[in-house]
């Protein structure tokens, strides 16, 4: 959430861009001038995906690029639907998130029951052969 006027700004530019018809090279030219120029939109993007209507922007875990270089996380690569605000595209990414986790301790979940059931079997086939 630190990062949605960055985000915002990001949408933008891409949007506006595009919408004078612009050449996707061309666009993906600018954005490579705009970086040497030190541009901080143009810095976020890391790359446009717009054959599928997304851009990759790297984007710091605390917004502020000052505390950035304190704690010296490393951006996190997302994708950016720019079809979307960067509420809406938030509020996938966080959903998403949580998806994943649930999913993933489900699994661990199941190994944890996978893992009690073939002891259980150990057990008892040690038992048996006795």
């Amino acid at each position: 959430e630190n990062n949605l006027f960055d985000v915002e700004q990001a949408i933008i530019t891409v949007r506006s861009a595009l919408a004078t018809g612009i050449d996707w090279n061309e666009l993906k030219n600018i954005v490579k001038q705009e970086k040497k120029k030190g541009n901080p939109v143009a810095n976020m993007i890391h790359q446009l995906k717009l054959e599928t209507n997304e851009i990759t922007l790297l984007l710091s875990a605390t917004g502020d690029s000052e505390a950035e270089e304190i704690n010296s996380l490393p951006p996190t690569s997302v994708d950016i639907d720019i079809s979307l605000s960067a509420y809406a595209n938030a509020q996938e990414y966080y959903a998403n998130k949580k998806q994943s986790a649930d999913k993933k301790q489900k699994t661990i979940d199941a190994i944890g029951d996978a893992l009690k059931a073939a002891e259980k079997k150990t057990r008892n086939t040690v038992k048996e052969t006795r």
